[in-house]
């Protein structure tokens, strides 16, 4: 192949790209209740704040935490473990290393919730 064909190639390559990036949507234009969350077992009761988690995650690591539906699993689990603690004790340090990754690098949420924060989100 010629140069020019090349050239071409890397112009239509960079394009594509281009055009994909600018489809990714910005975590203030994500909604979770415009997205249905994946099938995973949450109790009614706790879905509210199982919500709110999956908002915070989302503006913590930039990503599109309500799509993917391990990352909303660990959530799950996360939000029970968070609840069970704050019935004997004032405040809970969420933490899920690893949720979810990019090409750049492994995307971690860390939260410290209280009891009202609990209860305004149920």
């Amino acid at each position: 192949m010629s140069i020019g064909v090349w050239i071409v190639l890397a112009v239509v390559a960079i394009v594509i790209m281009i055009a994909g990036a600018r489809s990714v949507k910005t975590p203030a234009e994500l909604s979770p209740q415009a997205e249905p969350v994946p099938e995973v077992e949450i109790d009614e009761d706790l879905e509210p704040f199982v919500e709110w988690l999956i908002l915070e995650a989302s503006e913590q690591t930039g990503m599109a935490v309500h799509a993917d539906e391990d990352a909303v699993a660990r959530i799950v689990e996360a939000a029970l473990k968070a609840r069970e603690a704050l019935a004997t004790q004032p405040t809970y340090h969420l933490s899920i290393p690893f949720l979810m990754s990019d090409s750049s690098d492994p995307k971690h949420f860390e939260l410290d919730i209280s009891k009202e924060d609990l209860q305004e989100h149920l």
